[in-house]
């Protein structure tokens, strides 16, 4: 009886230790911060994907625009000449620019999931919705971040001075430039990435890993496919604000580049720097995306 009693004392404090939230907030502050709740995922994800990404995303651009023939030789040659913070050089851009999109392109995703089905259409749509948020938001930041990690820092030595170029030659619309490759690039690349992330969510065991390996799968399989469309888009945006040259259209630029010393082989430059990028970041940031989650839902709960 003593046995059976204790017995079922332990189930009682499992169930309990389940039923318990994660995070324990005082009924003031989950009212404050309830409005943030939806917000909150996206914001996580954006400052993971900036602290691991950047220098992998500075490489890879130097690698595109032509500045070096490989990743290993980009990223030995800039920390070896401008120094280890140079890894990081138009870090900012990407931070704020993943600070003022991600919360709205997750939010929308998720809506998406809960409005056509987790395990149907619904991370597809909320993909391509996010794409389209993530262009429009994203690709005043995205210019600017390209000039800045294309050009060594005796040309830009911070965004306000690219800005400030694009500002006197442009105008408001050079924050603009490539925004149609922006889109052929995001949308695809958006539907593919979250669609493939939210069905393998749905699909693989459930574990604390499973964000991280779903994230993985997803972003390597996207970068593989999708790499000749952000390498056109970035020799676009890399074009020098200090000329009057033509900016090239989506297809002229395709064109050229397979027309170029590395002919179609060109088109997937980077994709060493991408394949060591996008499976880390993608882990980490989708962990990071999850707990949060995790965290809004306790949020949300705690203000009713």
């Amino acid at each position: 009886m003593a046995a059976s009693a204790g017995s079922s004392a332990g189930r009682a404090e499992v169930q309990v230790a389940a039923e318990s939230p994660a995070f324990k907030l005082t009924p003031t502050v989950a009212v404050v911060l309830a409005p943030l709740a939806p917000f909150l995922p996206g914001m996580a994800h954006a400052m993971a994907t900036a602290a691991v990404g950047s220098p992998f995303d500075t490489v890879k651009t130097r690698v595109q625009v032509g500045m070096f023939d490989s990743p290993w030789k980009a990223a030995y040659a800039t920390v070896r000449q401008e120094g280890m913070l140079a890894l990081y050089r138009g870090a900012s851009m990407p931070l704020v620019a993943a600070m003022a999109k991600r919360p709205f392109e997750f939010a929308a995703f998720e809506w998406c999931n809960e409005r056509f089905g987790r395990k149907g259409k619904g991370p597809f749509i909320g993909g391509a919705v996010a794409g389209v948020i993530a262009s429009c938001l994203g690709c005043p930041f995205g210019v600017v971040k390209v000039q800045m990690q294309s050009n060594v820092k005796e040309t830009y030595r911070s965004p306000l001075n690219v800005m400030g170029d694009i500002l006197r030659s442009r105008g408001v619309l050079g924050f603009y430039r490539g925004f149609g490759p922006s889109l052929i690039m995001s949308v695809p690349s958006c539907t593919f990435y979250l669609g493939a992330y939210g069905a393998l969510r749905e699909a693989l065991p459930p574990s604390q890993w499973t964000p991280a390996l779903a994230g993985m799968l997803a972003s390597f399989s996207m970068w593989s496919c999708l790499l000749p469309l952000d390498n056109v888009r970035t020799n676009i945006q890399a074009q020098s604000f200090r000329s009057d040259q033509a900016v090239p259209s989506f297809a002229a630029k395709f064109v050229d580049l397979v027309k170029g010393p590395r002919g179609l082989r060109g088109l997937w430059a980077g994709w060493t720097a991408v394949a060591a990028r996008g499976p880390i970041v993608s882990a980490c940031s989708m962990l990071a995306y999850e707990k949060a989650r995790e965290f809004a839902s306790t949020l949300t709960a705690s203000s009713r």
